[in-house]
Formats: C-alpha cells, structure tokens, sequence
C-alpha cells in the first residue's frame, strides 16, 4: 500500500470514529432526554393522581355512554355507596336528583358544553355538581354545600321569625292604641249610661234596656283586656288568687280560640289552695298551652285542663329537675296530639325553635310559659309518648288563705257627693272629657276643663290655691300627665291628683306612677269608680301617704 493510501486510510477512519462518537453522543442525549421525558411523565402521573385522588370534591370519571370508569378518595370518604365500575351515572348509582341529571349528562357529553347544577338534593345532603365534557367522556364533580345549605335555611327561617315577631309587636302596639281608644269610648259609654240610669230610676220603661247596654259593655271592656293578652300589653301585678276562677273566666275565650273540632274538659280541684301570681300572665300561660295544644291535633281531639295540689319532699324533688320541697298547685294541660319526638324533647322551650313548619307560629310560645312559670318562682314538666298526646305540668307554690270576694260593695252614689270641691280636668278626649265634666258637677263638684297641658298650666297659674284635685289623663298630645303634674306640684307641694289612662302598655307609664305612689284609674270606669276615687283623694289630707291599688288598679288607701 503506497503511502498515499494509508493516509486515505487514516482519514477514513478518524471520521468513521467522529461519527461513531457524535452517533454515541447522539444516543447519549437521547437517552437523557427519554429519562427527562420519563421523568417529567412519572411526576405528572404522580400530580395528576393526587390532584384527582386528593382533591377533596368528590369526582367520578365516566365514558361517553355514562359508565363509570373511576372516582376519588373523596367519593371514597363520603360514606354513601361507592358506584360499581361500570355502572351507569345518573341511571344506575345517584340517580334520585331534583332533576334528570342523566339526560344532563348525555347532553353535555354529546354537546362538548360544560355545565353546573347548584343544590341539587341527594338524600339528605346538598350538592352543587359539575360536569366537564372531554373526548372519551366526562368529569362530574360534586361539592358538599349540606351546612352551608342548612346554615341558609337557618337564617331564612330566623329571618321570617323575625318578621313574624315585628309583626306580632306592630299588632302589639295597635292592639295598645286600639285599647286605648276603645277604652276612651268604653268610658264615655258607661259613665253616660251611668248618669242616665242614675237620672230615670228603675221604674222607667228604657231602665232595662239601659241595663243590658251597661252589661254589654263591661263585656266589651273585659274582652279588650282578653285581646291584649295575646300582644302582653297589659300591666303586670301579683296578688293571690284562685287559680281555678282563672281558669273558668278564661274558657269562653277558650273554645272561641280552639274550634268546634277540640273539646276542652275540665278537671278542677275544689279543695285549691292559693298562688300569688299575676292573673294576665297566667292567663298567657294557659293561652300558650291551649293554642299550643290546638296546632298539634288539626283533625280534633280533646283538650283536659286539671288543677291539683302536691306535696313534695325532699326525696321527691331529687328526680325532678327544677323542684323544691313545699306545698304546690299543680296545672295540667294535656292533648291527644301525636306527641313530641323525643329528640325534640330538651329544645321545646328554647326561643325561636318550632317543630310546627313555616308560618306557623314563633316557636316563642312555649319559652314565654317557662319565662313565666319561673317568674312565679315555680317550674314546668313535660311528658309525652309518641302518638299518645302530650302532657305540661305546672307546679306553682300555694298557700292555704282565704282569698277575699272581689265582687264590690254597693256604694249609693249620694254618699260620694262633693261639697263645691273644685277639680281641674285635664283630658284631651271630647267624649271622655264631656262626660266626666258632667258626672263630676252633677254630683257636687266644680269643675275647670282643659284639653292639653299647654291649656292646663295656663289655669292651674290663674286657680292654683282653689283647685282641690288635679284629675288628669296621662296621655296628652303636648306632655306626659306625669310630668304636667310635676310641674304644677312645684308650685304647689299639697296639690291632690288622680291620673287616668285607657293605655295598658309603656305609654301608660304604669311603673313610673307605681313607684311614685301616685293615684291611678284605669279606663275604662264607671261614674262610682270615678266619684269613689276623686272622694277618696279629696277626703285624704296627708298627700304624703302612699297609694294603694286593688286587682283593678284602682286607688285605695
């Protein structure tokens, strides 16, 4: 071989070897990058996996004809049924939705169009559903809104609660207005028909009828008192009292409330003793109870009032929450309702809570009666058994006393004639004003009239040493009577008064006039409750001497 061909021989094989080198180099690159690739692949499986696996929205994979291919962890956690590979989403496994998800989810498969479905039920839980279209099917998530869902409910339930109550207490203060003028009326009334029976005698031939119209309208006065039970603006004030004569006097209401389908039988202890209580109160109480026992029996049933006394020791309170040793009056309201659940049975008288459904009540009832039962020092038990009725127990302390007759003394009005006393009337109602200017100087009285406080003071600074009685309304469009009769008392620190209202709510300023001891006649009254009180107050000299009001808030010393 020449020299010239081992060169060329040479050559060739140094680039034969350059290629080898850059093919191996080649190679080595390549395979870098397959590891790279392998790599980058394996890391995004593993992502992939927990994005799909830990994602904690439940998810369910499924082919284009629905068939469940997979689903995660979360789906796992859920506690429901896991679906079968292979079943049919929506037709097969979870198909009991609000809507036809199946044909849903066809369309979005079909459509390639990505869709959700916000609070759909299942059972009893709450899902706000995805489905996300892609070739060989769809992704369907479903995220758990339960508490958010129920937490909303709450609310919208707390919300018509609260109108419910704003309501009630719009009634409420109408119920206050209305009482006050009907109260006004209801004065005027009898007092005319007072003065009237009083000029014709009872050989007249309207004697009669003038009665029934004066018995019809202390009817009239009691139902007004009756009525604002329900909108609890009357006044609150304790005394004893036989819980039974509470409970008669109540039972026309009663059967008026229920309906023709309840029946209500009483059961009433002869032998009673005493509570001291607060008669509109306890009325509230047998009110709530009576209604409440009503709404649970809608197709009729029996309502059984019972009163009863029990002696209990201390062995016998300690299985009774709330109990103390002594002698009680026991009320008892029992229906023939479906009972109450027992898992209901520790939140009846929370505030707010019902088991009777929207717009149907409160759910305060029960918790006034506790408020109120424990107000009287006393406490309440329930028993009930599922379709047997229920049964609310009142224990009340009682005491052996003799309860004086309410029923009033004839007074002839001759003996409550004034001698030219002279009273200043402060009243802005005609009617009312009309009348007992009339009543008062027919039976020996003279009488100033003003119709506000402006008017008032304006006399009071022209007659002040002649005016005998102040006898104001506590209601005036311009002042308060209770601070009319502040000002003129410190001009004249012996001036008598005798302040009137027909109000039974805070604008009757019940407690500011209690506290003061100031003398108070509750419209609507009668012209011998009206001579009887202005005698009263007249005939006392010491104004310093406290005032005292019997169950009818009318003064007495």
């Amino acid at each position: 071989m020449s020299k010239h061909e081992k060169s060329n021989s040479k050559q060739e094989l140094l680039e034969e070897n350059k290629r080898l080198q850059q093919r191996i180099e080649r190679l080595e690159r390549a395979e870098k990058e397959r590891a790279r690739l392998e790599g980058a692949l394996q890391e995004s499986e593993s992502f992939n996996y927990a994005l799909f696996h830990y994602n904690p929205i439940e998810t369910v994979v499924v082919d284009r004809e629905g068939h469940v291919t997979g689903y995660n962890l979360a789906k796992r956690k859920s506690g429901e049924r896991l679906p079968f590979i292979g079943e049919v989403m929506y037709k097969d496994y979870a198909a009991k939705h609000e809507i036809d998800m199946y044909k849903e989810l066809m369309h979005c498969i079909e459509s390639g169009e990505t869709k959700q479905f916000a609070e759909q039920k299942y059972k009893d839980r709450y899902l706000c559903i995805n489905i996300a279209p892609f070739p060989n099917g769809a992704i369907i998530t479903s995220q758990d809104v339960t508490e958010r869902k129920r937490a909303e409910i709450e609310n919208e339930k707390m919300q018509e609660q609260l109108l419910h109550m704003q309501k009630m207490e719009a009634i409420g203060t109408l119920a206050g207005g209305i009482a006050h003028d009907f109260n006004n009326l209801l004065t005027a009334i009898r007092g005319s028909l007072d003065l009237a029976l009083q000029a014709i005698g009872k050989s007249h031939p309207v004697y009669e009828e003038l009665e029934e119209i004066n018995i019809a309208t202390t009817g009239a006065a009691d139902l007004t008192r009756q009525l604002l039970l329900f909108s609890r603006k009357h006044l609150t004030r304790f005394s004893y009292l036989d819980l039974n004569k509470l409970i008669v006097g109540l039972l026309k209401m009663l059967h008026r409330l229920i309906g023709e389908d309840i029946s209500i039988v009483t059961a009433l202890d002869s032998k009673l003793w005493a509570v001291y209580g607060d008669p509109g109160t306890l009325e509230q109480v047998i009110l709530n109870l009576t209604v409440n026992a009503r709404d649970v029996m809608p197709d009729g049933g029996q309502i059984t009032i019972q009163t009863d006394m029990v002696h209990l020791k201390e062995i016998d309170c300690e299985m009774i929450p709330e109990a103390y040793p002594g002698h009680f009056v026991r009320l008892s309201v029992t229906d023939t309702g479906p009972g109450i659940d027992k898992k209901h049975m520790d939140r009846i008288f929370e505030p707010f809570f019902s088991t009777k459904g929207p717009n149907k009540g409160t759910g305060l009832g029960l918790s006034v009666v506790y408020g109120i039962v424990k107000d009287h020092k006393g406490w309440i038990n329930v028993y009930s058994e599922s379709k047997k009725g229920c049964v609310f127990r009142i224990y009340l302390p009682g005491k052996k006393i003799e309860i004086p007759e309410t029923h009033k003394d004839t007074v002839k009005i001759k003996n409550l004639k004034g001698n030219s006393e002279h009273v200043l009337l402060i009243e802005d109602e005609r009617c009312v004003r009309e009348f007992t200017t009339r009543a008062l100087e027919r039976n020996g009285y003279k009488v100033d009239v003003a119709k506000d406080a402006g008017e008032a003071l304006k006399q009071f600074n022209k007659i002040k040493d002649k005016i005998d009685l102040i006898l104001c309304d506590v209601v005036l469009p311009d002042l308060s009577g209770v601070q009319l009769i502040e000002q003129m008392q410190k001009q004249r620190k012996d001036l008598r008064v005798l302040l009137t209202s027909g109000y039974t709510d805070s604008k009757s300023q019940w407690s500011v006039i209690k506290e003061k001891s100031i003398p108070f006649l509750q419209k609507p009254y009668t012209l011998t409750d009206l001579l009887q009180a202005v005698a009263q107050i007249i005939k006392n000299a010491d104004t310093s001497k406290t005032a005292i009001y019997d169950d009818d808030l009318r003064i007495i010393y």
